[in-house]
């Protein structure tokens, strides 16, 4: 019989030897008889007499059998952090007879399984076994699981810029969220995300979200649960406001002489500067037919005209305009070995206030295949654009901190470097 916490009896007895087909029954005299309640052999003893046999006793055995006891390891669960899992979640015991309980389970719980240890996200098994609940009861241990769940990601698209009327620059995304010190680089993510915007070049100045989606990332031990946009602000396109009106040089008053005169110089003829009249004459000369007097340097009618932009000059080559007051030194030109050096200064109330322009000399940009790039091969800032069609720099108001910028230019594989500061940063 089984454990049951109660006394438990065996009766009975069976005969051999009997006579002309007797049963056990006419021996009415004898009775057999044993009892016990604990896990064990109990024996079980015949005794009586009987007046046509002579009899002679076998013992029997009542065995009382352990109860079984079910002893099964809670499951456990834990968010991926890097560390190695140890130990385990408790555990149920189930089987207790006649009222007993888990107090009569002794020791202390061992865990096993390929869960101790277990780092990465999965399951596991976690196994138990160092208990006992006495002479009663015969354990069996069933296993838990242990499951590591993936770490959570938060996917953020990065802000950015650009001018009306240009295509979207590539968006990018920053992931956080990693643990243990991990990082892009080192977690095991793969794939990439999907950026994207409802605007396009035709879309006006103003700001757009950068809806960020999960795309093809996935990972062993992160999963990406959380998607912030990004927004991206679209700038009115810089216009430099026109050049102010400049007054020319004064003209100078001649009195005319006769076709053929002859004066005598007293003084030296001061010629007149390339592009300006004759100033400060005073003196005479010999020719024939070539007028001849003094020419005062009173003013006649100032005379005005634009102001073209100066001129940007690389040794003796002069290229492509700026904007006024702004100063464009081409140090070094670029070949197919060797990087070209290019400073930009720029008046610092113009940066502030108002924002520039200035050209790229064909030693910089000789190509059509031209790319601008910060100096370590990130998107310039919102502020300022490389326009193609005019092969110049436009920048808006330039916001605090923003000068000295370093820009790369790349143009057919050729590289030049654009120091752009302001005058009291050079």
């Amino acid at each position: 019989v089984t454990y049951n916490g109660q006394a438990q009896t065996a009766t009975g007895f069976t005969a051999t030897g009997l006579v002309n087909g007797q049963a056990a029954s006419v021996l009415a005299g004898v009775s057999a008889n044993g009892s016990g309640t604990n896990a064990g052999s109990y024996a079980v003893v015949p005794t009586g007499t009987d007046a046509n046999y002579t009899l002679s006793f076998v013992n029997g055995n009542l065995s009382v059998t352990p109860a079984p006891l079910t002893v099964t390891a809670n499951n456990a669960a834990k968010t991926y952090d890097g560390l190695a899992y140890q130990g385990g979640n408790g555990v149920v015991v189930t089987g207790f007879v006649n009222g007993e309980s888990a107090s009569l389970v002794t020791g202390t719980p061992a865990y096993a399984g390929n869960a101790q240890g277990a780092t990465n996200a999965g399951s596991y098994t976690l196994s138990v076994a160092g208990l006992s609940a006495g002479n009663n009861y015969a354990m069996s241990f069933v296993n838990g699981l242990l499951v590591v769940g993936k770490a959570h990601l938060t996917v953020t698209a990065d802000d950015t810029s650009r001018f009306v009327g240009a295509a979207n620059p590539a968006f990018t995304a920053t992931i956080s969220g990693f643990v243990h010190g991990e990082h892009l680089a080192t977690a095991g993510v793969g794939g990439s995300a999907v950026l994207s915007t409802a605007a396009d070049a035709t879309t006006q100045a103003g700001t757009a979200a950068i809806v960020a989606k999960q795309g093809s990332l996935a990972a062993n031990n992160y999963d990406f649960t959380r998607f912030n946009d990004g927004t991206l602000t679209i700038n009115a396109v810089y216009v430099p406001p026109p050049p102010p009106a400049q007054s020319l040089l004064p003209a100078a008053s001649v009195n005319s002489s006769p076709p053929t005169q002859t004066v005598t110089s007293d003084s030296p003829i001061s010629t007149a500067p390339a592009g300006g009249l004759a100033q400060g004459v005073s003196g005479t000369t010999t020719a024939a037919g070539t007028p001849s007097g003094t020419a005062s340097s009173t003013a006649a009618t100032a005379l005005t005209a634009p102001v073209t932009a100066p001129a940007v000059t690389s040794g003796n080559v002069t290229n492509t305009a700026a904007s006024p007051g702004v100063v464009v030194t081409l140090s070094k030109a670029a070949t197919a070995t060797v990087a070209g050096a290019m400073t930009v200064t720029v008046p610092k109330d113009t940066a502030a206030a108002s924002g520039f322009s200035f050209g790229l000399p064909a030693d910089v940009a000789a190509g059509k295949n031209v790319v601008t790039t910060t100096a370590d091969g990130g998107a310039l800032p919102g502020w300022i654009r490389y326009d193609a069609p005019t092969n110049s720099f436009v920048a808006t108001k330039v916001p605090p901190g923003g000068l000295p910028l370093t820009v790369l230019v790349t143009s057919e594989g050729v590289k030049s470097s654009i120091v752009i500061s302001t005058a009291s940063e050079q």
